[in-house]
């Protein structure tokens, strides 16, 4: 795997995670880089929802993709949660 396209950009300042149904090691491995060495980079979910209900059933949550290797790997707490009609107010 060429892990070349994945470099510092100071620019960043947070890792906002929500939901993703194409999850990859290499969008795993870009957030992690930058809660590690970007200062003050905020940690953000759009919503921590741990299901997903559709056509009668649950799959997976959003929380899967900020819960899972970030969270744990980055040893970073996420600085802010927002749940999607929180966020619409907003605008």
């Amino acid at each position: 795997m060429d892990f070349s396209s994945i470099t510092s950009d100071p620019e960043v300042g947070a890792v906002l995670c929500g939901l993703d149904m194409h999850m990859n090691y290499k969008k795993f491995a870009k957030g992690f880089k930058y809660l590690r060495e970007n200062e003050g980079c905020l940690f953000m979910a759009t919503n921590l929802d741990s299901t997903f209900p559709t056509h009668g059933t649950v799959h997976p949550g959003a929380s899967l993709s900020a819960r899972s290797p970030l969270l744990s790997s980055s040893c970073r707490a996420l600085t802010r949660a927002l749940a999607p009609l929180q966020a619409a107010a907003r605008r």
